[in-house]
Parts: structure tokens; C-alpha cells; sequence
């Protein structure tokens, strides 16, 4: 039990290193993501940079509050999972929108790359682990 617990935490304390991390990329150099958001043709042009700011907001609030929880036990990771799966569906619609213009880049900070097949994995692995730890504990519990 008590090493399911550390492992828990652990995961938590590195998806939330994942999380400010990527936020923190974003903060650094807002006008990058800007430009990618932009480049989506998603939203209107105005819209890009609020859409920024409650972005790069909502990485770095779920990432603190997950390496918190890692750090004291407290929180769950639902918050996280939510997260990582909205960048599975977000990702996804990108590296569609690459198979049809050519072009997607992720915009995820100085030398942001295009996004690949890679990147939906990666998002995907992501909320794999963040809530494979409270499924298995949903089914144990029954």
C-alpha cells in the first residue's frame, strides 16, 4: 500500500513538472504560441492571445496544483488527466490540420516543432498515466 502510494505521488509530482514546464515555455515566449494559434486558422485573430493567456494559465495552475499533490498527498488526479486529454483532442485536430494544409506547428515555445503522430502519443501516454492510477484504484475497490 505504501508503495502504491509513493508511486502515486511520484506520478503526480512529474506530470506536474510536464505541466510548468510547459507553461513556463509558453509564458517565456507568448508571441511564438500567438503566432502558432494564428497559423491554426481555429480562431479569430483577436481571440489568439486570450486564448493564450488562459492557456499557458491553465498549465501552470493544474501543473502547481499537481506537483503540490505530489509533493503532500493532497489532490487528485483527475485534473491532470483532464488536461492531457483535451491536448490528446487538441493535438489530434492539429495533426489533422497538418495532413490537410501541410503546415501545424505546436507552438510550444522557441523552436517549436510541427506536430507528427509522435505528439498525439505523447498527449495520449500522458493522460494514460495521469489517471491509471485511480482507475486501477476504481476497480480494485469495485
Amino acid at each position: 500500500m505504501l508503495a502504491t502510494m509513493l508511486a502515486e505521488r511520484g506520478v503526480q509530482l512529474a506530470l506536474g513538472i510536464v505541466l510548468v514546464r510547459a507553461g513556463a515555455s509558453k509564458a517565456r515566449a507568448p508571441w511564438i504560441f500567438v503566432a502558432a494559434v494564428r497559423s491554426w486558422g481555429l480562431l479569430p485573430e483577436r481571440v489568439a492571445a486570450p486564448f493564450v493567456r488562459g492557456f499557458v494559465a491553465v498549465e501552470l495552475s493544474v501543473g502547481g496544483g499537481a506537483v503540490i499533490a505530489g509533493l503532500t498527498g493532497r489532490g487528485s488526479a483527475v485534473a491532470s488527466f483532464v488536461v492531457f486529454a483535451a491536448f490528446v483532442a487538441f493535438s489530434s485536430g492539429l495533426f489533422l490540420i497538418r495532413l490537410r494544409t501541410g503546415v501545424a506547428r505546436c507552438g510550444c515555445g522557441p523552436g517549436a516543432s510541427m506536430v507528427r503522430w509522435r505528439t498525439v502519443g505523447r498527449a495520449s501516454a500522458l493522460a494514460c498515466v495521469a489517471i491509471g492510477p485511480r482507475l486501477g484504484y476504481a476497480v480494485a475497490m469495485g
